[in-house]
């Protein structure tokens, strides 16, 4: 899915907005408070918008580069209604602590492939690590007999789980030496290649 979500900026209006362009056509522009202008024309096509012919001269436009909080929470609400089809009410909380960990369409791509349930900003931040290993050396094929979930135990992760993905991942552990356990306080857990203990 090729989208990509710029800032705009022109001495027509105060303030900013931001438009997303998928497959190179505008599909969604999202207007600050802070705009004054209710009649703004924005270029239909990420080529007009990227194009020096003089009648386009008036906008000023830069990819996002994602660095501060309120931009990432735009790219990620973008992403969230380009994958699920409905809109994304970042809590406040989310909003703070997303400040601190990456945020790009690539991740943001492999965040919503993966087999979660729970697409949220605190999910996207507790697995930044595993996403960004995906990033790095791709999903795993399983075709080629890999699997959609993480080679490790990871809490958040196993916590968004429901159902047969929850199976899948808890048979997946176990076939990498994992051993489950339970802990009054914990709850269920997974140790690699430790005995003992109160297992199920």
């Amino acid at each position: 899915m090729n989208y990509t979500v710029y800032r705009i900026k022109s001495k027509h209006f105060k303030g900013m907005l931001f438009a997303k362009y998928k497959d190179g056509r505008l599909t969604e522009a999202i207007f600050p408070e802070d705009i004054d202008d209710p009649f703004i024309t924005i270029p239909t096509t990420e080529k007009l918008l990227t194009s020096s012919h003089p009648d386009l001269g008036k906008y000023t436009h830069e990819e996002i580069p994602m660095r501060t909080a309120r931009e990432k929470v735009i790219m990620f609400c973008t992403a969230y209604k380009h994958y699920r089809g409905v809109h994304y009410v970042a809590k406040d909380r989310e909003s703070a602590n997303i400040k601190h960990v990456p945020v790009s369409r690539e991740l943001l791509d492999i965040f919503f492939q993966s087999p979660l349930h729970h697409f949220t900003i605190d999910n996207y931040i507790s697995r930044i690590n595993i996403t960004r290993d995906w990033a790095k050396n791709g999903l795993p094929d399983k075709n080629r007999g890999g699997s959609a979930h993480p080679n490790y135990w990871d809490e958040a992760y196993y916590k968004s789980l429901t159902g047969e993905a929850l199976t899948s991942y808890m048979q997946h552990l176990v076939k990498l030496g994992f051993v489950k356990k339970s802990h009054p306080q914990r709850g269920t857990y997974f140790e690699e290649g430790k005995k003992g203990g109160s297992n199920d």
